[in-house]
């Protein structure tokens, strides 16, 4: 073991996101529509989990992004627009969605973050669907006591990124479907010293009501 290794482990509910949308029907024949989204990211996380050090003693971390929550109640809110190709499989989609801390600690606020999709879906039947999405990401620094910075005292949060997302759906019914995505950054810029991902996962459930 390296002189000066610290060894962390968090295996937790996380901080739960509860969100709702409204869409409405701009033009039947082309399937075409918009709405809103809403919600919340609610402080639900653990933030008290505990890192070893090579003493063997343990303390909890400065760094609040390392724990299952980061102890902010944020506010979401976006916009999406869909459209098909009349007589084709084709779809269309965008959106843009912003998060912003309205409740946090007098020691940590998470910057905003802020992020814009737009992308197509083909049809190969009438249950299963091909996805391909292009992504951007800006995510502006944490502030507070605890916000994490560098030797030099710049911040260590906060950056963006742009990626191409291809991905495949399954509909089991008409509002029911399972979902796979994987995001492949294309650019990552990231203030200070972070941690960064070379792909990220994505598989979920949806359900229309």
């Amino acid at each position: 073991t390296p002189a000066g290794y610290e060894n962390f482990s968090a295996s937790a509910l996380g901080d739960i996101k509860v969100m709702g949308r409204y869409r409405w029907t701009l033009d039947e024949a082309s399937r075409s529509g918009m709405g809103v989204k809403f919600g919340l990211k609610l402080n639900t996380g653990r933030k008290d989990f505990q890192m070893v050090d090579d003493a063997g003693a343990a303390h909890v971390p400065g760094e609040v992004t390392l724990q299952p929550g980061n102890g902010s109640t944020d506010l979401i809110a976006g916009a999406f627009w869909h459209q098909a190709t009349p007589g084709s499989n084709w779809n269309w989609f965008a959106q843009g969605t912003l998060q912003s801390s309205v409740r946090s600690s007098d020691t940590f606020r998470p910057g905003n973050q802020f992020n814009l999709d737009g992308g197509t879906r083909y049809a190969f039947s009438q249950n299963l669907s091909g996805l391909l999405q292009l992504n951007a990401q800006w995510n502006s620094t944490d502030s507070g006591t605890s916000a994490v910075l560098t030797h030099t005292g710049a911040a260590s949060s906060g950056g963006r990124s742009y990626s191409l997302t291809p991905g495949v759906s399954y509909a089991f019914t008409p509002g029911t479907q399972l979902y796979a995505l994987l995001q492949l950054p294309l650019y990552q810029y990231v203030n200070g010293e972070q941690l960064t991902a070379s792909h990220y996962v994505t598989v979920g459930v949806s359900r229309r009501f």
